[in-house]
């Protein structure tokens, strides 16, 4: 019986499929080794067989195609550099420009009033002076228009006085009497002795022509009329 010559490429199978399990068993060994203080774990080993281990059929090396025309890529588009962000920079704080103060208006020069002051005032006194004169004329005739008044008045007593006897010289008395503006005494506040003559009964006697003599003239100017009158009597008028 002819024994038929072993195929290519088997004996080469075989001692890679020897080799494999010789290292699987190695590596089998120091796993178990080097796992032995570890908790117990199921190990799992995957067997190769001798049948698993035959290589493929070779197929026959298809033929080359031809190489495609290669074609040259265009170029790149220019890449325009995005441009940095500026930084944004704190504006400074500008300081308020300076005002300067406003230039003082120059004074316009004062017209000389002296002249004119002077004369002002020449005026004022020149009007004073009337008033005052006038003042004083109109006082004058007020004056002599009471005179004149109080003259009437101590007439019309005077006509009334009983002179008793034995009267000497010209003896005065002096009265105070208050009267209306009819011209009669008042008889709430009759007429009143200041100064006495020295001789009661002329005293007496100038009382009742007082009295007698109600109502007096009233005066011209009714300006001069005084409630009050002090009455000079002498016996004998000038």
């Amino acid at each position: 019986m002819n024994e038929t010559p072993p195929e290519p490429g088997r004996k080469a199978a075989l001692i890679i499929t020897v080799a494999v399990h010789s290292l699987l068993v190695l590596a089998l060994f120091f796993g178990l080794q080097w796992q032995r203080n570890k908790k117990d774990a199921p190990v799992e080993v995957e067997l190769w067989s001798a049948k698993s281990a035959q290589p493929a059929v070779q197929m026959p090396a298809p033929r080359p195609e031809p190489m495609p025309e290669i074609r040259q890529p265009p170029p790149p588009k220019e890449v325009k550099p995005i441009p940095k962000p500026d930084i944004a920079v704190k504006p400074e704080k500008k300081e308020p420009p300076k005002q300067e103060p406003p230039k003082p208006e120059p004074v316009p020069k004062r017209p000389d009033f002296s002249s004119a002051l002077e004369e002002e005032l020449q005026e004022i006194r020149q009007s004073r002076q009337e008033s005052e004169r006038l003042a004083q004329a109109e006082a004058a005739a007020n004056e002599r228009a009471r005179e004149s008044w109080v003259g009437k008045i101590k007439a019309k007593i005077s006509s009334n006085i009983v002179l008793p006897p034995n009267v000497t010289n010209n003896p005065e008395a002096v009265f105070l009497v208050y009267i209306l503006p009819s011209g009669e005494i008042n008889a709430q506040n009759p007429p009143r002795l200041v100064q006495s003559s020295g001789i009661p009964t002329l005293d007496d006697s100038f009382l009742r022509a007082i009295w007698k003599s109600s109502p007096f003239p009233l005066p011209d100017n009714s300006a001069v009329f005084r409630r009050d009158l002090k009455l000079i009597l002498r016996p004998y008028e000038d």
